[in-house]
């Protein structure tokens, strides 16, 4: 097409339809959808005991480190957020209310060290 012809009809309508590509991204597929439960099924029926017990709920709290693992879990959470929470409050004071050299670096090294951590900890590499 020409720069400056006229715009036809035909042209006009072919602009406002959406591409192929995006409306065959949108469709569900159906095809896969009694194989996928069938699968759901066999598994929930394969984990689920037939003659459910309380002993290996014994057995962890009677013969292992359970409880003592548990406690010590907790210690070093507590620790942490602790510690975090004080330390992040001294931060965001010390941004909020003085002005000093490299003060908007040093915010976005604060930021992109917190976005990095993210990133890495996600299971896919994407958030």
């Amino acid at each position: 097409m020409a720069v400056g012809a006229p715009v036809t009809a035909e042209v006009a309508a072919a602009a406002a339809r959406p591409p192929r590509v995006e409306a065959q991204r949108r469709r569900i597929d159906l095809s896969s959808l009694p194989l996928n439960v069938a699968l759901i099924l066999l598994t929930a029926v394969w984990i689920i005991p037939t003659h459910p017990t309380l002993e290996n709920f014994q057995l962890l709290l009677s013969q292992t480190f359970f409880l003592r693992s548990v406690f010590n879990t907790l210690v070093v959470c507590f620790a942490n957020v602790s510690l975090q929470v004080f330390l992040c409050s001294l931060a965001g004071f010390a941004f909020a209310k003085y002005r000093f050299r490299g003060r908007n670096l040093l915010f976005t090294a604060v930021l992109g060290t917190g976005y990095s951590t993210a990133k890495a900890s996600s299971p896919s590499g994407r958030e």
